[in-house]
């Protein structure tokens, strides 16, 4: 079994748990996304979109849910997530 090579930009769990359920513009987003190195927005898609951070390795997927009034953080990846693994050309 091949080892999991670390991540170029250390960003923990820890991190990105205080994060769910924020606006994706909310300062503490955007002071995590801005340590993550290069940070890939994909094109909205079915109501969300992804950061892909591939330097920190991790995705989080960033969508309206229902009666809300902004897009927030609803899921977080460790690695490459399926959904957003087609999406990465």
């Amino acid at each position: 079994m091949a080892k999991k090579l670390a991540p170029a930009v250390a960003i923990s769990f820890a991190d990105l748990r205080p994060l769910f359920g924020l606006a994706h513009d909310d300062a503490k987003v955007a002071a995590v996304v801005a340590r993550a190195g290069k940070v890939t927005w994909t094109k909205p898609d079915a109501g969300g979109r992804y950061a892909i951070a591939k330097q920190a390795g991790f995705d989080i997927l960033v969508r309206r849910p229902d009666g809300a009034r902004n897009d927030l953080i609803v899921r977080y990846c460790s690695g490459v997530c399926r959904r957003s693994r087609s999406q990465r050309g």
